[in-house]
């Protein structure tokens, strides 16, 4: 007797004691049925979330990296330095109300 044939012979005997349990207990089973199915699409939902959610973080990673890039690169340009401000020669404090 191998170790796959005593398994498999085992899940049969439990999905038999199991299948006897939810004919005796009808209402109990139906009970665990719909708590089991709530927990799997539970499970589900927070699943898609969870990935939509590392799909969002890779895809702002994404464009920060880019950002990034395209900021590096524009300051690796040489700016134009602002025209110098052209000082009127009646008033020479600006600081008058």
């Amino acid at each position: 007797m191998t170790i796959s044939f005593a398994v498999k012979t085992t899940i049969e005997i439990i999905a038999v004691l199991f299948l006897v349990w939810g004919f005796m207990n009808e209402e109990k089973f139906i009970a665990f049925e719909d708590k089991f199915l709530r927990a799997v699409g539970i499970h589900i939902r927070n699943r898609r979330r969870r990935k939509a959610a590392e799909q969002r973080c890779k895809q702002q990673e994404h464009r920060c990296a880019q950002q990034c890039a395209q900021e590096s690169a524009c300051a690796a340009v040489p700016q134009p330095k602002p025209e110098a401000v052209k000082k009127n020669p009646v008033f020479t404090d600006y600081n008058v109300a």
